[in-house]
């Protein structure tokens, strides 16, 4: 399961239990604009790149370091891609981001918590 199905799910109880309180009113719609408002992080971080690079190859000319060429060889080994890309590219999940990481922790007790959502 991806993380962010993980919380779109824990999102949809928090909304379902609201339901069932006997909260105020206003409350409730604080409470159910504070859900819509995660979602929207995850909508939004959806797409919020993650950065990939590669240790260049170094090359020597005449005993020296050409920095010119690496330069222009390390800006070459730098890529930005996006969650979906990252999946695509390396057919397994992306780091977790600090964010979602954060979101996450209060749920470690779900029985469909996976903890290397906070070490990956």
């Amino acid at each position: 399961m991806q993380i962010e199905t993980f919380l779109l799910d824990r999102i949809a109880e928090a909304e379902a239990q609201l339901e069932l309180c006997a909260l105020p009113e206003n409350w409730k719609k604080e409470l159910k604009i504070l859900c819509e408002n995660q979602r929207e992080i995850l909508r939004w971080h959806k797409d919020w790149p993650i950065l990939m690079e590669s240790q260049p190859e170094l090359e020597w000319h005449r005993g020296t370091l050409d920095m010119e060429r690496l330069t222009y060889q390390m800006s070459l080994q730098i890529q930005w891609l996006t969650q979906d890309e990252y999946r695509r590219k390396f057919g397994k999940e992306p780091p977790t981001a600090p964010l979602l990481r954060r979101m996450v922790r209060e749920y470690m007790e779900h029985p469909d918590y996976q903890e290397e959502w906070l070490t990956s």
